[in-house]
């Protein structure tokens, strides 16, 4: 399929989703009235009612708030994820305590996708997020939202927090797909660091020991 022809399927899909929105009357209600429509499952109400939302952009964040608190796990994670693209320093601790305490994995990964990824906010949210993804990479309830965590944690600025608590992952953990992440985020700190001696250190205890040790020594902190 040509780059052409997916423009026009994706215009017309959009042309779609906005005569549905139309036709049920979507531009005229309230935020909060558009939130049930995010319980549908990949339906052209569920569409309409995100495109509305979104196109409304920081006029929706009272009502994606309000949507986390829902009864209908759908439409809690479906709003912790639009919040991604509108969020600002007002949806911080709402999405903070949806991440630690929803009973709903996905929820809380998209809480987490929406407090960490700076690629469709206007700007970054004024947080620790080392100190969230540590957070979540040792305690979630859910591997895959610790792996996940493990993974931003591989996008992450150099920073002295990040390699001694990927050390401390590979004494407590035995999950090999966390692991190769956690190494996985070790060299990245190490490139970003300018040390081309992390080489294929090895996810044993000993290995990390060794790995630890080069840390503190090039450190340019010292520690």
């Amino acid at each position: 399929m040509n780059k052409k022809l997916k423009e026009q399927m994706r215009a017309a899909r959009t042309h779609e989703v906005r005569r549905a929105a139309e036709e049920m009357g979507m531009e005229a209600q309230e935020g909060r009235d558009l939130l049930p429509y995010l319980a549908y499952k990949e339906g052209l109400a569920e569409w309409a009612a995100t495109d509305t939302l979104l196109r409304r952009g920081k006029a929706s964040v009272p009502a994606l708030l309000s949507g986390l608190t829902s009864n209908h796990g759908k439409i809690r994670s479906t709003c912790a994820l639009l919040l991604d693209h509108v969020a600002d320093d007002r949806c911080i601790e709402p999405l903070k305590h949806a991440l630690y305490n929803d009973p709903l994995e996905s929820v809380r990964r998209c809480a987490l996708h929406s407090l960490v990824c700076d690629g469709c906010k206007a700007c970054p949210l004024s947080m620790d997020v080392v100190a969230v993804l540590m957070q979540v990479a040792g305690n979630d309830r859910s591997m895959a939202v610790r792996r996940r965590a493990v993974f931003y944690l591989s996008m992450q600025s150099p920073d002295t927090r990040i390699l001694p608590f990927l050390e401390s992952l590979f004494l407590k953990s035995t999950d090999s797909v966390l692991l190769r992440r956690a190494e996985n985020a070790m060299r990245q700190q190490l490139m970003q660091l300018g040390s081309s001696s992390f080489g294929n250190c090895s996810a044993s205890p000993h290995g990390v020991r060794g790995f630890r040790r080069h840390v503190t020594d090039s450190s340019p902190n010292g520690r």
